[in-house]
């Protein structure tokens, strides 16, 4: 979900804003979330395969 919200952020971006003062920072803030959720993906799939196996 995170990784969505970077790349909603990373579209809005190269639309709406592209030679605005803020372009930048949005898109910093963009692909920092992108690939921020990427990294968060492994742990999150992890987190979910031990608790089906508890409820086994």
């Amino acid at each position: 979900m995170i990784t969505i919200i970077g790349a909603v952020i990373i579209i809005v971006r190269a639309l709406f804003l592209r030679s605005t003062e803020y372009a930048l920072i949005v898109q910093i803030i963009g692909i920092t979330v992108f690939f921020g959720g990427g990294l968060l993906i492994p742990d999150y799939t992890d987190t979910n395969k031990q608790k089906e196996s508890n409820h086994s």
